[in-house]
Order: C-alpha cells, then structure tokens, then sequence
C-alpha cells in the first residue's frame, strides 16, 4: 500500500479552509462515520468540527474513538476541531 505524506502547507490549508464534517450532540453515528468516509475517499484530509463537548476528557475520548474506528491519523487538535486522514 502506497503511504500518503501531507506537508505542512497542506494540513494548515485544511486547517484555514471549511469544516467538511460536523459531529452534534449525537455523536458517532453511523451516518456521520459514512460521510467522514466519503469525505477521506474524496478530499483525503478532512477537518471535523465537535460541537457540544464541554469536557475536554471526553472530548478526547471521542476523537480516540473516531481513530480507532476509521483508522484515521489526527494531523492537529485545536479547540474542537481536528483533521485527519486516513491512516496508512
């Protein structure tokens, strides 16, 4: 399997541009874990908001779940929003 680099530039661009995917209240539902699947198929570096978090612990704990999951590579945490990749 061929690995994929991302420089520096690309992961802040990702950082500055759109959030592609919006995690509510609900949290990791199964339609939210296929559109952040489209989305790495797509665009391959994806920027996921986390709306509703207030405790940082479980906030980190969701995003630990959410690598597990998909087996994503978190590239930068800043507030509630991360980006990530698929891990290769």
């Amino acid at each position: 399997m061929k690995q994929v680099r991302f420089s520096s530039y690309t992961i802040n661009q990702a950082m500055q541009g759109p959030v592609h995917v919006t995690i509510g209240k609900k949290g990791l539902t199964t339609e939210v874990l296929e559109e952040i699947r489209y989305q790495l198929k797509n665009i391959k570096i994806v920027k996921i908001k986390f709306l509703g978090y207030t405790d940082r612990e479980e906030f980190r704990q969701e995003v630990e779940a959410l690598s597990h999951l998909l087996n994503l590579k978190v590239w930068s945490i800043r507030g509630r929003v991360i980006v990530c990749s698929k891990n290769s």
